[in-house]
């Protein structure tokens, strides 16, 4: 047994960070006396039933410019890459009753080393629940540990694509569909905003790679239609959710970086989509002053260099325009006001313990829910044919094996998505305590010693192979495999006992290639958070039926994708063929489809029937002996390829009969139109096929569409926009200028050749031991 040490984080400044939050717990009337200014009426600006917009113009109308820089810069100091609070802050203005913007990475749970908290499982895992109300009840949990810890804006939604399963950050998408994203992301801003404080969606956009990110070898070749169509769809859902932040990505568009893209900010997030929030810098990602101000971006984070002193040279030089300053402040206070966080600003402290029994609960049911059984085969054993899962009486031993059920188990990926749990359900105490509650006995090995594995696997009546695989934002994958010698493992189990279960504790898909036919069953665990180990009993022992769905299709081999030669080019050729769209393009047949999830029941679907100019209706009938969920999935069918358009996740008895609505939004069948510079529904028949999968069999209908647009147009640039990275002597001033934020951001690309440390999983040490 190795036990792995883990400390706690230091609280350096806890004395300080409690007065301060003490001190903005309440928003008073009249502000007081600060550094030699006369004390100010705030009560223009704190009436709440003046409108935020114009709350905050009247409180504009009262700042000096470094009070305006205050509101739109972060604070960190010289080569610190996070904090002074959180992963980030602004000053806030105290004489003007202006708390700060108080940041915390919060895709999956409260991040920035925080303890006392509830370690969620990933977006990925929340993609495969299909399940719209979960994703709003898991942003409103995350939203208020994130206020009771003092803070007032999280990190997340998370909604980039999930490309390649080789992305370092391939965990923290919801998946590869346009109209899955958007809809669990538009949720989350719900759940977000009801706790009352700040969500920003991130990462706008086409942001699919770490190699060489935040430098010009992060530059990637998108055309407009599959921006449209795939990349920027989310964006615009959670836009009409009403997002409080969007953040731009670490990489570039055709030459020019994201944080400097008029197109993207200007024209597509405020002219097409309608966002009146805030724009915020990914942290460091800002790499100049003029360029960045022009192209829409607001806010600066995590420093203030290129926003404070610099920012008002080039209004005085005529570069920026002190309008436009004035429009960046306002679009910051302007959602300040708009969620609350000035009229009931959070009381949190860093140090309070924030999470508990219902959160565990909510962590332990999305974990649940979210595991895909791929596969189930029915095996011979000694008493008769059996599936090798749910454990029923022919099982009285489980082998459970693998490091990844012990000390190695993986509840969260890393980066600024890594969550650390005060203590982690290892898939041993999971398995090892539910199995005693009916008398099943467990025995673990770690699988160090192929003889050994192969004497549990023998002597066992099922046995459980647990492989984990660590990804982390920073660094790209050459591949997606196992290491050699957990492939060994699971050969050397499979050699020993028929009745194998491959469990896959991964941040996405895993390359099966040579020896996946040969396993029984295999079971996706993804990163599934703190209660992991319990949930994957549930699902063993058949407490829980397995309900997850595939929210990424599982490639046959690495060999095998839309993306094998194009991933680490920088060039999208595969266009608007991502994820299954491509499979079905170029006519491959992954190991498994988009959408694909068994259960422990069975479910029959016919009568698909068109009940209203965008919904579809389903008879599904549970046609095995236990309750089940399943999620049943609308493709509309277009030259031959099929896309989501629709879904819904129903629970029904055995025996159970039900008609199933599908709403099928008209986002999910435009297209993009050059010439009209919009999104467009094409009128006329569209054949939609009821299916469990992308790949999936099933009845189908006709949906009769009327042409019609979807959305505004993408408007001209504005014209005191900078196009594309503006004039380079410019930008070198800039950089000269801001030499510390420069650095910060090379620092950031250069750690993505090598990566970053894995971190704790859990602040209690993870052991063997149950």
């Amino acid at each position: 047994m190795r036990i792995i040490p883990h400390h706690l984080p230091t609280r350096t400044t806890a004395a300080l960070l409690a007065a301060t939050t003490v001190l903005l717990g309440s928003t008073p009337a009249i502000a007081q006396h600060t550094a030699g200014t006369d004390p100010v009426d705030c009560s223009p600006w704190m009436t709440p039933t003046v409108t935020p917009e114009e709350r905050a113009d009247r409180v504009i109308a009262e700042m000096t410019r470094e009070e305006k820089s205050a509101v739109i810069t972060g604070m960190a100091a010289y080569l610190q890459g996070w904090g002074p609070e959180f992963a980030g802050r602004t000053h806030g203005v105290e004489r003007l009753c202006l708390p700060p913007v108080k940041f915390t990475d919060g895709p999956a749970g409260i991040g920035n080393g925080a303890s006392g908290i509830t370690q969620f499982p990933s977006h990925l895992n929340l993609g495969a629940t299909f399940d719209p109300g979960l994703a709003q009840d898991y942003a409103a949990a995350i939203a208020t540990e994130a206020r009771g810890k003092g803070a007032n804006a999280v990190a997340g939604p998370a909604i980039d694509i999930a490309r390649d399963p080789r992305w370092g950050r391939f965990f923290e998408s919801p998946g590869e569909d346009p109209l899955l994203v958007g809809d669990l992301g538009a949720a989350e801003v719900t759940g977000t905003r009801s706790a009352g404080i700040m969500g920003v969606a991130k990462h706008l956009g086409a942001y699919t790679r770490e190699n060489g990110r935040n430098t010009d070898a992060s530059d990637v070749t998108v055309d407009e239609k599959t921006l449209q169509e795939i990349y920027l769809k989310p964006f615009g859902r959670v836009a009409d959710a009403g997002v409080s932040s969007v953040m731009c990505s670490y990489s570039q568009l055709s030459g020019t970086k994201n944080c400097n893209n008029s197109y993207l900010m200007n024209q597509v997030l405020r002219g097409q989509y309608g966002f009146d929030g805030f724009t915020v810098s990914d942290w460091y990602g800002q790499h100049n002053t003029v360029a960045s101000a022009n192209a829409g971006l607001d806010m600066q984070m995590p420093d203030s260099c290129f926003y404070s002193d610099h920012l008002w040279s080039t209004v005085d030089s005529g570069a920026v325009s002190g309008d436009r300053v004035d429009t960046m402040v306002h679009n910051v206070l302007a959602e300040m006001f708009r969620s609350g966080v000035v009229d009931s600003p959070p009381t949190g402290t860093q140090d309070a313990v924030v999470t508990g029994p219902g959160h565990r609960e909510l962590a332990r049911d999305i974990a649940a829910k979210s595991m895909v059984l791929l596969r189930n085969d029915t095996v011979p054993t000694d008493s008769g044919e059996h599936p090798v899962l749910p454990v029923d009486d022919s099982v009285h031993t489980i082998g459970l094996i693998g490091s990844g059920a012990g000390r190695d188990a993986l509840g969260s990926g890393g980066g600024s998505g890594h969550v650390i749990a005060d203590d982690i359900v290892t898939p041993f105490e999971g398995l090892y305590s539910r199995g005693a509650g009916n008398g099943t006995e467990v025995h673990y090995t770690d699988g160090n010693y192929l003889p050994t594995v192969r004497q549990l696997a023998e002597n066992s009546d099922l046995v459980v192979v647990v492989m984990h695989r660590h990804i982390t934002e920073s660094v790209d994958n050459t591949d997606f495999r196992f290491g050699l010698h957990q492939r060994n493992i699971i050969r050397t189990a499979l050699e020993a006992n028929n009745r194998v279960v491959l469990v896959t504790n991964t941040g996405g898909p895993v390359d099966l290639d040579g020896y996946g036919d040969d396993v029984p069953a295999v079971l996706a665990a993804f990163y599934p958070g703190q209660e992991y180990g319990d949930a994957l009993a549930d699902i063993i022992f058949g407490d829980v039926n397995p309900s997850g769905h595939l929210p990424v299709t599982w490639p046959l081999s690495q060999d095998q994708m839309p993306t094998t030669s194009s991933f680490g080019s920088g060039a999208f050729t595969e266009g608007t063929g991502v994820g299954y769209r491509g499979y079905q393009w170029q006519s491959i047949t992954p190991r498994w489809w988009f959408g694909h999830g068994l259960s422990y029941t069975t479910f029959t679907t016919d009568d698909v029937r068109t009940t209203g100019p965008n919904s579809v209706t389903a008879t599904v009938t549970n046609t095995g002996d236990r309750h089940g969920d399943t999620v049943v999935q609308a493709y509309a069918v277009r030259d031959g390829i099929r896309e989501l358009a629709g879904y819904s996740r129903v629970g029904i008895a055995p025996g159970d009969t039900v008609d199933v609505d599908i709403t099928i939004p008209d986002s999910a069948l435009a297209r993009w139109d050059e010439d009209a510079r919009q999104l467009v529904v094409p009128g006329g028949p569209v054949e939609v096929i009821v299916s469990d999968s992308a790949g999936g069999d099933g009845p189908s209908t006709t949906l009769m569409t009327t042409q019609s647009v979807f959305g505004a147009p993408v408007p001209e640039a504005p014209t005191w926009a900078t196009v594309g990275n503006g004039d380079p002597a410019q930008e070198q001033e800039d950089r000269m200028a801001c030499k510390n934020s420069a650095s910060m951001a090379g620092f950031i690309g250069m750690a993505s050749y090598f990566g970053m440390p894995q971190k704790e999983q859990a602040w209690t040490p993870v052991t063997d031991n149950p």
